[in-house]
């Protein structure tokens, strides 16, 4: 398994691919590092390069289903990013990938991901139980009287929360208004909250999932994304 994969800013940029989930952007990423790496590609009758069983290579890369390796491809299809040409029975697809060669392949740090260490917290169900939800409910509700929804709202805007579960989504989202009433005295905190990402929020679900800790999972949560943006940017 090949540690590092790149996910391309142009797939965050602008209105056009923000239905499409993380889970496809990280596969497209992995998919063009293949045709850069020379790996199961082939060359068709016209000169086009293609993948060969680009499902299968994924499947066993990420360990994921074959129905989430299919739905993944769907999104893709359906975006645009890629085009798949049936062979035949029992054959495997080719999996075109477009765009590839127009990646401006040097503004991309920003979206690295460690896939040893990402992708079974991407790829697999690993959400929050609705008791969860209800207990974060009830501190939101002793915390404020009622959700903050319009300070929320401004930071949520920057994270596309389709690429989470919904009851994950819920969860960050009362994460960050607990987190802006215990810190809102804290030096620079609106930038801070400016600077909150999906990477920063992957990071803190992964934490609090992890984390021994008897607290609520949602206090735990503010508090891990409070902590990693303040390593971040030391503030």
């Amino acid at each position: 398994m090949k540690e590092k994969y790149k996910i391309y800013n142009f797939l965050f940029e602008g209105n056009y691919l923000k239905d499409v989930s993380l889970n496809a952007k990280v596969a497209y990423g992995i998919y063009v590092d293949m045709l850069k790496d020379n790996i199961n590609v082939k060359q068709d009758e016209r000169g086009y390069k293609y993948i060969e069983n680009a499902r299968k290579y994924i499947i066993e890369e990420l360990d994921i289903c074959a129905n989430t390796a299919t739905k993944i491809h769907r999104e893709l299809v359906d975006a645009g990013l890629i085009e798949e040409e049936w062979q035949g029975m029992n054959l495997p697809y080719r999996t075109y990938i477009k765009y590839y060669e127009t990646i401006d392949l040097e503004n991309t740090k920003e979206y690295e991901f460690l896939i040893k260490d990402c992708s079974n917290m991407l790829f697999k169900d690993t959400g929050f139980t609705n008791s969860d939800i209800r207990e974060a409910q009830k501190i939101i509700i002793e915390k404020f009287g009622e959700f903050p929804f319009f300070e929320v709202g401004k930071i949520v805007d920057q994270i596309n929360l389709n690429q989470f579960h919904l009851n994950d989504m819920k969860m960050i989202k009362y994460a960050i208004a607990y987190m802006l009433a215990k810190y809102r005295n804290v030096a620079n905190i609106k930038d801070m909250m400016n600077k909150i990402s999906y990477i920063t929020i992957y990071d803190a679900l992964d934490k609090t999932r992890k984390t021994n800790n008897i607290e609520p999972k949602v206090c735990t949560l503010a508090k891990e994304i409070f902590e990693i943006i303040s390593r971040k940017y030391e503030y």
